[in-house]
């Protein structure tokens, strides 16, 4: 990967300064990972395998709500080339140097401009499973499959996505006990850890054999033990010696 600059103009840049911190950071480190032409592979879980290698709590999510950021601010632009997700820099060619290498990732169709910045967005968003109600300002909250796939996970022992489902509707009945946006995750959390409890408390029933009914001795069958008794008997004197 040959080396990439960063010019001064980013430190009074009004789009740059519009990102968080955590934003801007993901663009700095598409700017190291995009190939000679600016661009890059833009499925979520790429990017997030790419970008942050070993740092952890960086999901796929907060990779792609980024990246539709950015396009939203024309820091990047998003492309589909045969139904995949592709983005690149559009100023890469002002600040960097485009060797004669051979193209590693499509370029932008040139009928892109067709599809609106929603719809390329749409191929950044993470499939929902499904949205909890909530109190406060925002009022949803949206479960997606990542979620849930970490979440099954950290809770082997749980169903997540039915008990997700059972989680959403005790909300439902109970709208005044709704949970902020921001307590949703710690409300399902404590949710799966009590079915996980649940599920390891409970006892494996045990299967008794049915009683049999005994039958009464025969006269001879007495009188057999009787015998074999006394012979026992008999047998223990000899060896005590009395």
């Amino acid at each position: 990967m040959p080396t990439r600059h960063l010019h001064e103009k980013i430190c009074y840049s009004n789009d740059l300064d519009k990102l968080s911190a955590f934003e801007e950071t993901i663009f700095y480190r598409l700017i190291v990972n995009v190939d000679d032409f600016g661009r890059i592979d833009a499925r979520p879980g790429f990017l997030k395998s790419k970008l942050f290698v070993t740092k952890n709590g960086v999901s796929e999510k907060n990779v792609s709500e980024t990246v539709a950021r950015m396009a939203s601010l024309g820091l990047v632009r998003l492309y589909e080339v045969d139904g995949k997700p592709f983005l690149c820099l559009p100023k890469w060619h002002l600040y960097q140097k485009v060797r004669n290498s051979k193209e590693i990732y499509p370029p932008p169709p040139e009928n892109d401009d067709s599809k609106s910045l929603e719809e390329h967005a749409k191929l950044f968003q993470p499939e929902v499973f499904c949205i909890m109600p909530c109190n406060g300002k925002k009022q949803e909250f949206q479960v997606t499959r990542q979620y849930i796939a970490e979440m099954s996970e950290l809770y082997p022992g749980v169903d997540v996505e039915r008990e997700t489902l059972e989680a959403k509707a005790w909300l439902v009945n109970n709208p005044s006990r709704c949970k902020t946006h921001n307590g949703m995750t710690r409300y399902l959390g404590g949710w799966y850890s009590r079915a996980q409890n649940n599920a390891g408390s409970r006892a494996i029933p045990q299967v008794r054999a049915p009683a049999t009914k005994q039958r009464p001795l025969t006269w001879a069958q007495r009188k057999l033990a009787e015998i074999a008794a006394e012979e026992e008997a008999e047998n223990a004197r000899k060896q005590t010696g009395n």
